[in-house]
């Protein structure tokens, strides 16, 4: 690295990536990493190398679409996090009623969904999305959220 980085964000959408990428000199220390959906293998194997280069100190986040789909990505980075001694954070992913209300749902989360959702929020220790993913039981597209930085008020 050119320099420090002192935390991570993984984003499962092109649109919030650029949004990332064109106000990233406004957040020096911190990478910005698409992973255009669910990462391929070579995409895994690269990323467990920029995990295993970060500082000790810095911080990995995700975020993603508020989905199952959303936390099966969130949860594979979360095994791959684990396997080079890291804890995945999630980002943008609870808080869901502070969102402005611009029709960003694209509708309710079934119940299987819901359960996986809650599964992989017990396995990862992310109980607080969970609890409030099922409080609004909202599919939410990532890229129709409001853009912010991991530690930046939304």
């Amino acid at each position: 690295f050119r320099e420090e980085v002192e935390c991570v964000l993984t984003v499962e959408n092109l649109t919030t990536f650029h949004e990332a990428a064109q106000q990233r000199a406004e957040r020096p220390g911190f990478a910005v990493v698409y992973t255009g959906g669910m990462p391929s293998p070579s995409w895994c194997r690269v990323y467990t190398l920029l995990l295993q280069a970060l500082p000790t100190s810095a911080r990995v986040f995700h975020w993603c679409d508020l989905d199952s789909g959303g936390f099966r990505i969130a949860s594979h980075l979360a095994a791959l996090c684990e396997a080079s001694g890291r804890r995945l954070e999630l980002h943008s992913m609870f808080g869901i009623t502070i969102l402005p209300e611009n029709g960003m749902a694209r509708g309710s989360l079934r119940a299987e969904e819901l359960s996986q959702i809650r599964r992989i929020c017990e396995r990862w220790g992310w109980r607080h999305v969970a609890a409030d993913v099922e409080a609004h039981r909202l599919a939410v597209e990532q890229e129709s959220m409001p853009f912010s930085w991991p530690g930046a008020a939304p």
